[in-house]
């Protein structure tokens, strides 16, 4: 499995802030009013962010992890109650979902911000902008929580001596 790279959740990110930005702008100059943002945007996402990072402790301890030995040999340790090879793609698939679905999160609420601060005067605007911001951060974390989560399921390498002994096979 390839990581995430940060670049790719960048432009994620960007292109969603244009299509935020432009979605609200439009909204606020037909219909002087943008989007309609509640304080469940905020909630549902930190519902999210709870859920994720709670399997990600969960999964933490039934994952395999490498440790360096005084030696700087490097040993696999193996859990007491391993996940199912099953659960365990899953459980990365739902981490490189996350953190790209995040990162759109967060450039559309910052577009959706972006256009409403244009309108701080009436006071739809200034909570649109507060639930907006609030949001993205709330996304944020998200996208953290899943790349952390997407670190843990990652193969450790093995040993270079058991790849040397292959080789030479």
């Amino acid at each position: 499995m390839k990581s995430t790279s940060i670049g790719l959740l960048i432009k994620f990110a960007c292109a969603a802030i244009v299509v935020g930005w432009a979605l609200n702008a439009a909204l606020w100059w037909f219909g002087n009013s943008g989007f309609h943002i509640g304080a469940g945007s905020p909630l549902v996402t930190a519902a999210c962010d709870i859920a994720l990072l709670m399997w990600t402790l969960h999964v933490r301890t039934r994952l395999p992890r490498v440790q360096k030995q005084a030696d700087n040999k490097v040993q696999l340790i193996r859990a007491t109650n391993p996940l199912s090879p099953l659960v365990a793609a899953r459980t990365a698939l739902l981490a490189l979902a996350s953190s790209r679905a995040g990162s759109l999160l967060v450039g559309l609420y910052l577009g959706l911000a972006a256009a409403a601060a244009m309108h701080m005067n009436s006071e739809s605007g200034r909570t649109a902008v507060g639930l907006e911001l609030l949001t993205a951060a709330l996304a944020l974390v998200l996208v953290l929580i899943a790349l952390w989560l997407e670190r843990l399921c990652k193969l450790p390498k093995p040993p270079a001596e058991s790849v040397d002994a292959a080789e030479s096979a």
